[in-house]
Order: C-alpha cells, then structure tokens, then sequence
C-alpha cells in the first residue's frame, strides 16, 4: 500500500520505520529517484542473538536489514547503534548517518520535594525478557531485605512467569514486586531509584523519563546508557556484588545520597531537554 501511494502521487521524500519498511520502500529511490529516509530505534541482530535465535535466521535478518538500508539517509537513536549497523555492511550502505535521539519528555518535572524513607523504592521499568537482564536484579535483591529496599518490575513479557517462579522459589515474594504494565505517568511518583541493568538498548526511554523527572539511575556499563548517562550512574553488566553494595550505599541516608546524585545527573538530563520536532526539522528536512 505505502508503495503504491508512493508511485501514485507527488512525493519528494520518503520515510521509513525500521529496515523492514525501507526495504519496501526501496523501488521509490531506485525508480522515481525519491529520497528515502530511514529512523532505527533498536538493533533487530543484537536482540535476535540475546533471545537465542538461530544463525540461519540472524544471517537473513542481516541480508534484508542490507538492502533495507542501501543508499538511505539513515538516522538512529543513538551513535552506537548507527555506528554498529553502519558497520557490518561494507557494500549496501547508507547515503548519510545521523543520529537522531529521543529527548526528555516535556512536561516531566523533577521530583527533588519528595519525602524518601525506607524501604527504599527501586525500580525496572520495560518489557520483562533476557534483553533487559532482571534475573540479575533477583541476584542482587538475594542480599537486600526487605526493610531496607523494594524492587518493582513495571512491565510484562515473555520472562515474567520465569522471572515470578524464581521469585517464589528463592523466597523474594517479600521485597520483589509484579506490577504489570503501568501507564508511566502514575510509575513515576512511586519510585525513588531506576535500576536498568539491560544487555542492549536502542533507545532507553525508562532512562530519559527517569531522568526528567529527577529519578536517580543506575544502569549497565554498554555503548548506548554511556551516550546519556555519566559514568557514575553506569555498572558493569554482571557484578552482582556492585549492584547491591550501590543501592545498600543509599539505603544509609537516603534523601541525603539521593538528592545529591540526582544533581550529579542534572547535566546529563539537560542535555537532553530539547524540542524533538525541531530537532528533526533541523535534520531532515
């Protein structure tokens, strides 16, 4: 249908959402000489190698995601992720790389006011699967009790019966909490530490939520969380021991260390406090 628009009427450029899309798109910039731009919010070989998927289906994502993105003017949500694309396709390329990323949502205001007493009220905010790494907070919730901190996983997913027999079997029904999808303005007040320990990301947006409503962050050590977050808010992917030892350090006076990490972060969350619409305009068009 989007192709036959485009040969049916007067286009002077063409957008695509994914390489999926902008592979379809293809005969409008081959034929009718159409400028066609792609957007990239996350890397679909990275999340398939996660998962387990099989080689014979990676190696054919990675042929469609090629001619998906040969001679497009390619934007994604994040250097790493356009770096990494760009780079494992040395022939069929893009025409332009730009990164084009996700900014603080307007309207979220800092909740520097708020009253913070134990237990402390962490958070994982996302889909519940193996990407975004939750069985390692498990771990980490093991050597927390439950007067000290609580750990809330907002979302749903693949992992969450897996994630919820655990939680039963290891005897964390007392500090790690199910709470389904939630819509993110109501999560918000209720959390006083983000935690994110997730393999890969395209673009965080629990973190760029978080970080607009003054929550402090701690996220794992990878490419994309190091775009926007400063190293102090940044772990190593698998210690367990720093994780926790990191949140038991806020448990001892925790408006103090909070309020002061959070304006640690402040620049960080400036940074990414712009217009998203003419940031694109300024791109793009």
């Amino acid at each position: 249908m989007l192709l036959w628009i485009g040969f049916r009427c007067r286009i002077d450029r063409a957008f695509a959402f994914g390489h999926t899309y902008a592979l379809f798109l293809q005969p409008l910039r081959l034929v009718k000489r159409v400028p066609l731009v792609l957007f990239l919010r996350g890397d679909t070989l990275e999340k398939h190698r996660t998962t387990g998927r099989s080689n014979l289906l990676i190696h054919f994502e990675r042929c469609l995601e090629g001619f998906g993105i040969a001679g497009t003017r390619m934007y994604g949500v994040s250097a790493t992720l356009v770096k990494r694309i760009s780079e494992r396709h040395q022939v069929l390329r893009p025409s332009i790389c730009g990164v084009l990323r996700n900014d603080v949502p307007t309207g979220s205001a800092p909740a520097l006011d708020k009253e913070i007493t134990l237990p402390l009220r962490t958070a994982c905010v996302g889909i519940l699967e193996h990407g975004k790494n939750q069985q390692l907070l498990l771990d980490v919730f093991k050597g927390i009790s439950a007067e000290q901190a609580q750990l809330y996983l907002y979302g749903t997913g693949p992992d969450e019966q897996l994630l919820r027999e655990r939680a039963t079997r290891e005897n964390l029904t007392d500090r790690v909490q199910f709470m389904g999808w939630v819509p993110s303005e109501r999560i918000w007040p209720e959390v006083d530490l983000l935690l994110m320990p997730s393999l890969h990301e395209g673009a965080p947006n629990a973190v760029l939520e978080a970080l607009g409503y003054g929550i402090p962050v701690f996220a794992s050590d990878i490419p994309e969380h190091g775009e926007i977050l400063p190293e102090q808010s940044l772990l190593p992917i698998d210690d367990v021991a720093r994780w926790r030892s990191r949140i038991l350090f806020f448990v001892n006076e925790p408006e103090v260390r909070l309020r002061e990490f959070i304006e640690k972060q402040r620049t960080a969350a400036e940074a990414l406090w712009f217009d998203w619409e003419k940031k694109f305009v300024e791109l793009i068009v």
